[in-house]
């Protein structure tokens, strides 16, 4: 596929389906980074947000397509650490987040 990616994985690769545990220990142990160095984006809070939470992750809602619009009004998105409009954001929001995380801000 030539795409610019340390590397490309789906739950069938890991034997694991979201929302659980296993997929997200997988995806933690095939990046070899502590969780609270990785970002999980996702548009639902259920299947995504959540779960990215609870393994430690930096989780980034995006709202983009049905889960997106549908779990935008859900008070508990606002627990994702970053909330995105779009891919293209993420980038600055990165630099953002980790300036406040670092005190930098």
């Amino acid at each position: 596929m030539n795409l610019p990616a340390d590397f490309i994985a789906t739950s069938d690769d890991w034997h694991a389906e979201k929302p659980k545990p296993q997929f997200f220990k997988s995806l933690i142990a095939e990046c070899s980074l502590p969780p609270a160095q990785i970002v999980y984006v996702g548009d639902r809070l259920d299947n995504d947000i959540q779960p990215a939470l609870r393994a430690g992750l930096v989780a980034a809602f995006i709202r983009r397509g049905p889960w997106g619009y549908q779990h935008q009004h859900d008070p508990n998105i606002s627990h994702a650490h970053i909330h995105l409009m779009g891919l293209h954001e993420l980038p600055a929001a990165l630099v953002t987040y980790n300036n406040h995380e670092t005190g930098n801000a």
